[in-house]
């Protein structure tokens, strides 16, 4: 999600990805999804980035093959959070959709994999990687907040 705080990359290293995947559904079929609590600024610049003018497509890879729950929780946890946006979608294949059905200015995700797989496919990318957990890495674009991809979108105007 965007703005999720919450990253299972980070939490879930000492996991095979048997384990990892197996947590993560547990995860999201427990009704905790709701509570992950937003980036601070989320709210505020996705409002800041539509009053610019700009659709806000949120693409998430959460299991909606679980359920409906899933999907229910990921808008409720939005909702709750004030995130703004135009459309969702529930895919595995982010690189797919937006080269299919949403073409987009740029991207921002928090996964290193997703980021460089959108990169590679042609897509501007954004890393957001809060703790510089990636700062010698140098093969893709990053952020540290998501003010800064305000600021990038303000200063390209």
């Amino acid at each position: 999600m965007l703005g999720s705080s919450f990253s299972v990359n980070h939490f879930l290293n000492k996991y095979t990805k048997i384990d990892e995947r197996k947590l993560i559904y547990e995860f999201e079929l427990s009704g905790n999804l709701v509570y992950v609590p937003a980036y601070d600024e989320a709210s505020t610049v996705t409002q800041q980035i539509k009053k610019l003018g700009h659709k806000i497509i949120l693409m998430t890879s959460r299991n909606y093959i679980l359920g409906q729950k899933v999907i229910d929780d990921t808008v409720k946890s939005l909702k709750l959070n004030d995130i703004a946006y135009d459309d969702i979608v529930f895919t595995d294949d982010k690189l797919y959709v937006i080269k299919n059905y949403f073409p987009v200015l740029c991207f921002t995700d928090d996964n290193i994999e997703v980021a460089r797989t959108l990169q590679k496919g042609g897509v501007i990318t954004f890393l957001i990687d809060r703790n510089n957990i990636y700062k010698n890495i140098e093969d893709i674009r990053k952020i540290s907040t998501l003010d800064e991809l305000l600021y990038k979108l303000i200063k390209r105007r």
